[in-house]
C-alpha cells in the first residue's frame, strides 16, 4: 500500500473541511442564518460607538457616579443625578468587571444589551405571529435605532428600559390557556425595574395590566373573571414588591429621602398638560418623528388598518393584544410631551413593529402578519422619550 504524500493528505483534509462547512451551512436552518445575518448587522451599524474612545453624551454623567460609587461614595449625596438607582446600580457592576473608564469593553456590552433587547422583540413577533415576524421587527429595530443622530448609540436609560420591557410583554403576552400562570410574577419584577432604569417607563405596567382584565383576555384563554383578576393581582404585587425590596436597600442606605426626591419630586421641569410648553414639545416632537420616520410611520399605520375587521385581519384572534398594544402607544404620547428634542429620534419601535408586517409581505406574501412586535417595540422608544 503506498503512503499519500504529505501536500495530498492536506489537500484531503482541506477538501474535507469544505465540504463539512458546506454541509452545517446547507443543515442551519434559514431563520438561524438570517438571525446572524441581523446580529452582523447590528454589529457594523454601531461600529462607531464601539471604537469611540470616550464616552457618548449622557454615558459621561453615568459614569461619573459610577465610579464614585466605585470609590465608596452614596448615591444622591456624593454624586447627584435624576435617574432612578437601578441605572446607575448597572453602571457600577460593568466598570467593576471591565476596568473605570474602559469604554470598549463597555460599549461592546452596549451592543449586547441591544441584542437582547431584539431578542426579545423576536420572541414576541414569534409568540404572536412567526419567526419572520420577529425578524422583522428586530431588523426594523436595530436599523431605526442606528440612524440619524449619534446620541442613539450610546447607553442610556432610553436603550436600557426597552429591554425589560420587552421581555415583560413577551411574558405577559405568552399564547397558552392555562388558569395558572407563575410567569406573570417574572413580567412585574421587569416592568418594576424598567420604571427603576428610568422613570417614564412606570406607565408600560398599565396597558399590561389593564390587558389582563380586558374580556378578549378571557375569552381567548376560557378565563372566568376570577382567574383575570388573579392574574393581575399577581404582576401588581410582585411590581410593587420588587419596589418594596428596593426602597428598603435605600432607606439602609440611609438615602431613601433623597431618592425620592431626586428621582420622583424634583426630577424634571415642572411643566404638566395645564401648561402650553407642554403641548408644543409634544406637537414639535410628533412632527419632527413623523417627518423622519415616515415611511415608518406610513406601514404602521398600514399595519394597524390592517386589524380585526378589516383587510388582512392580521389581529382577529389576537384583540386583548392588540388593545394592549394601543394603550400602550397612547400612553406613550404623554411621554414624547415632556421630552428633550434631541431624544425624539430614538421613538421609532412602536412604529417599528406596525411596519414589520408590510415589509415582511414585500418578501413573502404568504408569511403570517407582523405588526405586533412594531407596536411592542414603538411603544418602547416613544415612552422612552420622556425624561430628564
Amino acid at each position: 500500500m503506498t503512503r499519500k504524500s504529505p501536500k495530498t493528505q492536506a489537500l484531503a483534509i482541506t477538501r474535507m473541511c469544505r465540504e463539512g462547512n458546506d454541509s452545517i451551512a446547507l443543515k442551519m436552518p434559514t431563520h438561524y442564518k438570517w438571525g446572524i445575518l441581523l446580529v452582523f448587522l447590528t454589529v457594523c451599524l454601531r461600529l462607531p460607538a464601539i471604537v469611540h474612545p470616550k464616552a457618548i453624551d449622557d454615558e459621561a454623567g453615568y459614569a461619573t457616579v459610577a465610579h464614585e460609587l466605585l470609590h465608596g461614595g452614596t448615591l444622591y449625596i456624593s454624586a447627584l443625578d435624576r435617574r432612578p438607582p437601578l441605572l446607575f446600580w448597572i453602571y457600577t457592576a460593568i466598570f467593576f468587571v471591565v476596568g473605570h473608564y474602559n469604554w470598549l469593553p463597555f460599549h461592546l456590552i452596549a451592543v449586547a444589551w441591544m441584542l437582547l433587547t431584539m431578542w426579545g422583540l423576536y420572541a414576541l413577533g414569534r409568540e404572536l405571529f412567526s419567526r419572520e415576524v420577529g425578524l422583522a421587527a428586530a431588523l426594523l429595530y436595530s436599523i431605526y435605532t442606528a440612524s440619524v443622530y449619534y446620541v442613539l448609540l450610546e447607553f442610556n436609560g432610553e436603550v436600557m428600559m426597552a429591554l425589560p420591557i420587552v421581555w415583560a410583554l413577551y411574558i405577559a403576552f405568552k399564547q397558552h390557556t392555562s388558569r395558572h400562570r407563575p410567569e406573570l410574577v417574572l413580567s412585574g419584577v421587569l416592568l418594576c425595574c424598567a420604571f427603576l432604569i428610568k422613570q417614564p417607563a412606570a406607565i408600560a405596567a398599565l396597558p399590561v395590566g389593564i390587558y389582563l382584565l380586558l374580556p378578549a383576555y378571557r375569552a381567548q384563554r376560557r378565563l372566568s373573571l376570577q382567574h383575570s383578576v388573579l392574574h393581575a393581582t399577581m404582576l401588581t404585587t410582585s411590581y410593587f414588591l420588587t419596589l418594596g425590596i428596593v426602597a428598603l436597600v435605600l432607606y439602609h442606605q440611609g438615602i431613601l429621602g433623597e431618592a425620592y426626591y431626586w428621582t420622583i419630586g424634583d426630577h424634571d421641569i415642572p411643566h404638566g398638560p395645564t401648561d402650553s410648553i407642554f403641548w408644543q414639545f409634544g406637537t414639535g416632537m410628533t412632527l419632527a418623528f413623523a417627518v423622519a420616520w415616515h415611511p415608518l410611520v406610513f406601514l404602521s399605520v398600514l399595519a394597524v388598518r390592517e386589524c380585526c375587521h378589516r383587510g388582512a385581519r392580521y389581529w382577529e384572534l389576537l384583540r386583548a393584544e392588540y388593545t394592549a398594544l394601543l394603550i400602550l402607544l397612547g400612553c406613550s404620547f404623554i411621554g414624547v410631551s415632556a421630552v428633550a428634542p434631541q431624544l425624539i429620534v430614538v421613538t421609532s419601535p412602536i412604529a417599528r413593529s406596525g411596519a414589520a408586517r408590510p415589509v415582511k409581505d414585500v418578501h413573502a406574501a404568504s408569511a403570517v402578519p407582523s405588526a405586533t412586535a412594531a407596536h411592542a417595540t414603538t411603544a418602547v422608544r416613544v415612552l422612552s422619550s420622556n425624561g430628564p
